[in-house]
C-alpha cells in the first residue's frame, strides 16, 4: 500500500510540473457557467459566477490556455458589464465596461458598441431633468377668494386608478421561426497508463479532430472547448481498490453556420476521432428579433382578455395603466442524440431534422374600466 501511495504521488508531481508553464485554470469553470447565465438573462446569477472567475484569475485575454494544451477566449468583464447593466447597477457596469475594452475578440465588437452607447445614455437621461428651482412662497389669499385645488398629475391619477376599478389579465404568444444556426457537442476520451500519456494522446487526437472539421469548412472561431477533464478509473472488488488506467476527456462546442450540414459534420467529428457526441443545439442568430414579436403578440394577446372580461362585466376598457413581462426560458428546442458508432457505420450523412425554434413571451396588463 505503501508502494502504491508513493507511486500516485509521483505521477502527481509529474502532472503538475509538465504543466506548470500553463494558467491556473480555476477560472474557466465559473466563467463558462456565467456565460451561459447572461445569455439565459439569470443576471444576478451571472455576476456571482463571472466575479469568482475574477477573483481566480482577473487577467483578460484572447486564446488564454487552458491546462496549456487548449486555448479559449476568456472576457469576463465584457459579460460582467452586460449583467450589471441588467440589473440596473450603472457604475459596476461602466466600470466592467473600461476593463472590457482592453481586451475584445472581434465578434464581440457589434455587442460592445451597442452596450457601450446603452451605458453612455443612462447618465444623459439622469442628467436631463435640472433640479426644480424652490418655489417662491405664495401671498395668503382673502378670506373672500375663492381657492382652486391642485390638478392631478397624470401619474398620480394612474396610482389612484389601480386603487379603483381596474382589471389584470395575462397575455401569452410563441413565433416558430426555422432556425440558422445550430451548435454541436462532441467529445474525445483516451485512456492510458500514466497521466501525462491519456493527456497527451487526448491533445493528438483532437488537434486530430478539429484539422478534419477545419477542411471540412469549419472556421476555427467556431470550435469552442466546454470542458477538460483527467481522471483515473479504479476497480472495487471486496472492499479493495484497485488503481486502473488514467482516462483524459476533452469536449468541444462546434457552431454550425449552415445548419443543413450538421449531420455531415457529425460524420466527419465521428471520423475524426471523436467517440461521443452529447447533441445538437438549434438556435436563432438574431433572438432579439423574435423576442420582440412574441412580446407584441402576448401584449395583444392580455388586451384582447382585458377587453373580453370588460364586456362581460358591462364595461368598457380605459387606460392601460401597466404591463410587465415575465421572463421565462423563450428557447424551446428539440436536443437530438447521435451514437458514435451508428455515425460511423451509416454510409449516408447522419439524418437530422432542425425542425423550429419556438420563442415564447408571457405579459401582464393593467387597465382601468370606464
Amino acid at each position: 500500500m505503501r508502494t502504491l501511495r508513493i507511486s500516485v504521488v509521483g505521477l502527481a508531481l509529474l502532472t503538475m510540473a509538465g504543466a506548470a508553464r500553463a494558467q491556473n485554470s480555476a477560472w474557466y469553470n465559473p466563467y463558462v457557467k456565467g456565460v451561459r447565465a447572461v445569455e439565459s438573462a439569470r443576471y444576478a446569477e451571472a455576476v456571482t459566477l463571472l466575479e469568482r472567475a475574477v477573483a481566480k484569475d482577473p487577467r483578460a485575454a484572447r486564446n488564454k490556455y487552458i491546462e496549456g494544451v487548449f486555448r479559449t477566449d476568456y472576457v469576463p468583464y465584457f459579460y460582467l458589464a452586460i449583467a450589471y447593466t441588467r440589473l440596473g447597477q450603472i457604475e459596476k457596469a461602466a466600470a466592467n465596461a473600461t476593463k472590457a475594452a482592453v481586451v475584445l475578440p472581434p465578434d464581440l465588437a457589434a455587442r460592445f458598441s451597442e452596450l457601450r452607447r446603452e451605458l453612455d445614455a443612462k447618465p444623459a437621461t439622469l442628467a436631463a431633468a435640472p433640479p426644480a428651482a424652490p418655489m417662491p412662497k405664495a401671498a395668503p389669499a382673502p378670506s373672500s377668494a375663492r381657492v382652486t385645488p391642485p390638478r392631478t398629475s397624470a401619474r398620480q391619477a394612474d396610482a389612484d386608478a389601480l386603487k379603483g376599478d381596474v382589471i389584470t389579465t395575462t397575455g401569452q404568444a410563441s413565433v416558430r421561426r426555422p432556425p440558422d444556426v445550430a451548435f454541436l457537442t462532441i467529445g474525445v476520451e483516451t485512456r492510458a497508463k500514466s497521466p501525462r500519456d491519456a493527456q497527451r494522446q487526448n491533445a493528438d487526437e483532437t488537434s486530430a479532430m478539429q484539422r478534419r472539421l477545419n477542411d471540412a469548412g469549419v472556421s476555427r472561431d467556431a470550435l469552442r472547448t466546454l470542458g477538460i477533464d483527467l481522471q483515473q478509473e479504479f476497480d472495487f472488488n471486496q472492499g479493495r481498490r484497485t488503481p486502473r488506467d488514467y482516462v483524459a476527456r476533452n469536449t468541444i462546442e462546434v457552431r454550425v453556420d449552415d445548419v443543413g450540414r450538421v449531420g455531415e459534420l457529425v460524420d466527419v467529428a465521428v471520423q475524426g476521432g471523436a467517440t461521443s457526441t452529447g447533441g445538437v443545439r438549434f438556435d436563432l442568430r438574431d433572438r432579439s428579433a423574435a423576442e420582440r414579436d412574441a412580446v407584441r403578440l402576448a401584449v395583444a394577446d392580455a388586451r384582447a382578455r382585458a377587453e373580453a372580461a370588460a364586456s362581460g362585466a358591462g364595461r368598457a376598457l380605459g387606460r392601460i395603466l401597466k404591463i410587465e413581462e415575465n421572463r421565462e426560458d423563450t428557447i424551446v428546442m428539440a436536443r437530438p442524440m447521435f451514437a458514435a458508432a451508428a455515425a460511423q457505420a451509416a454510409p449516408a450523412p447522419t439524418p437530422v431534422d432542425p425542425g423550429y425554434v419556438e420563442v415564447r413571451a408571457r405579459v401582464t396588463l393593467t387597465a382601468s374600466m370606464r
